[in-house]
């Protein structure tokens, strides 16, 4: 199991910690976005995401992603997961995140980051320790 995601980031290889279960990786939540919930948004984006991506600035740029939602990550954590751990997993988790560089600049538009959700990886190196690379 991980002691944490940190470690799994920093390191790019999954350690097993005392007692098997790992430490999650505080997240600092973005502000809502402008007139809607972040929480209106993901369900928006779930329901339809083409849609979605007509109506809001959307980018998939993982590292800024990552940085946007932990700040207090480091580069080189984020891109030892981005590019160490997250190709080998066979199943993957997202999230969305204010885009603060973008948000409400053009045309007024939300700007979200598609991001991978940290927490959900962890959470699965906890219960399938077999199937963590």
């Amino acid at each position: 199991m991980a002691q944490g995601i940190a470690d799994i980031l920093q390191t790019g290889q999954v350690i097993r910690g005392r007692g098997g279960s790992p430490t999650l990786l505080s997240t600092q939540m973005p502000q809502a976005p402008v007139g809607m919930s972040l929480d209106t948004a993901v369900n928006d984006f779930i329901s339809d995401p083409f849609i979605f991506a007509h109506h809001f600035l959307l980018s998939a740029d993982f590292m800024d992603g990552i940085r946007a939602r932990t700040p207090r990550l480091l580069v080189k954590q984020a891109d030892n997961f981005v590019n160490q751990l997250m190709p080998h997993f066979g199943r993957h988790w997202f999230t969305l995140v204010e885009d603060p560089r973008r948000q409400g600049r053009n045309q007024q538009l939300n700007a979200f980051y598609l991001t991978p959700a940290l927490e959900k990886y962890a959470e699965y190196a906890a219960a399938q320790p077999n199937q963590v690379p």
